[in-house]
Formats: C-alpha cells, sequence, structure tokens
C-alpha cells in the first residue's frame, strides 16, 4: 500500500519578493531622512549676533561651517574668522544665492569656512553703516549635491517599492486564479475535456 502525500502548490512569485519591496522602502525612508536632516535641521543657524560682535566658537574640518545674513544685511557683507593664535581662515564667498527661510526670518548664505583643524576660533563680521541693524549666523548651509543626492536616491527607491510591489502582488493574483482554475473540480454533468 503507497500513499502518496500532494503538497499545496506556491503561489509565484514568493512572499520575499514582498520583503525586497520593504528593504527598497526602508531605503527611501533613509534617504528622505538624511535629505531633511542635512538640508533642514542642518541648515539651522547654531549661533547668532551682530555685526562687529566676535563670537567664539569650537568646529571642525568636517562641518563645512559658514556664515548667514539676515534680510537687513547684503549678501555682499563679508565676515572674517581667525583661529586662537590669530591666524585667519579661509573664508570662501558662495557663487550662488541660496536663501533658508526659519521661522519667519529669511537668512542668505554669505560664505563657508575652510577650516584647517578642529579647534576653537573667533567669528565677526564688518560693521558699517549699511550693517548695523544686520544679524549674522553661522551655521551649515545645504549643499546642492546633498539635496540632488537625497532627491534622486529618495526616488529610485520609491519607484523601486512601488514597481516591486505591483508586480509581485498581480503576478501572484494571476497564479493564484491560474492554480483555481486548474485544481478546481469538474462541476457535475459537464463532461470533462
Amino acid at each position: 500500500m503507497s500513499v502518496s502525500l500532494l503538497r499545496s502548490p506556491q503561489l509565484r512569485p514568493r512572499r520575499r519578493w514582498l520583503v525586497v519591496a520593504m528593504a527598497f522602502a526602508l531605503a527611501w525612508l533613509a534617504f528622505v531622512t538624511w535629505g531633511f536632516r542635512t538640508s533642514v535641521l542642518g541648515a539651522l543657524p547654531q549661533r547668532t549676533f551682530a555685526a562687529g560682535e566676535t563670537v567664539t566658537m569650537r568646529l571642525s574640518p568636517g562641518e563645512r561651517m559658514g556664515f548667514y545674513v539676515d534680510e537687513r544685511g547684503s549678501p555682499g557683507d563679508r565676515c572674517q574668522a581667525h583661529d586662537q593664535a590669530g591666524r585667519p581662515v579661509p573664508v570662501r564667498t558662495e557663487p550662488g544665492q541660496i536663501t533658508l527661510t526659519i521661522n519667519n526670518v529669511t537668512w542668505h548664505v554669505l560664505s563657508h569656512l575652510d577650516v584647517p583643524a578642529e579647534g576653537t576660533y573667533q567669528l565677526t563680521c564688518l560693521k558699517n553703516d549699511s550693517t548695523v541693524d544686520a544679524r549674522y549666523a553661522v551655521g551649515t548651509p545645504p549643499q546642492a549635491r546633498d539635496l540632488v543626492t537625497a532627491a534622486v536616491g529618495g526616488l529610485t527607491c520609491f519607484a523601486a517599492a512601488a514597481a516591486t510591489t505591483v508586480v509581485v502582488l498581480v503576478r501572484r493574483n494571476a497564479h493564484r486564479r491560474q492554480l483555481t482554475r486548474t485544481t478546481a473540480p469538474p462541476a457535475s454533468g459537464t463532461p470533462p475535456n
């Protein structure tokens, strides 16, 4: 006497492809979070001061710090940085116009600091008749390549997650219908094909 066990056929594609779609969705979430952190939270001014005022901050080369000025100043305003020994730190003027609006205050990015080494630095923005009422700030200005990387990476991962999910669900549904047709017993009174 022999007994044969019939295994129910597996739906194709397998559920593991939904896990792949979930991984793409998590990658999309990581790109969105990273883009928000670098372009919004990272760009918030960390310290504000008036023209002619000197502030002391601890900086490191990896921070890509820069100077901001509010709408009462001008994108042509000049700021300086010196290390503890009084040596000037290179300041690169921002070639384009980058503005941020935070709590109804519009900040213009003036320049980037080329910090040579980690340490304490004195920062000041020059005072003259046109900058008396202006407020300045130091922060990490957003960079266009970071925004582009976050946008392209996020869109790619989102598209891959959506496409994988749709393809898997459509093909599983089609396979389920096919299995239902092939395994259904013929209706009584209907001759077999």
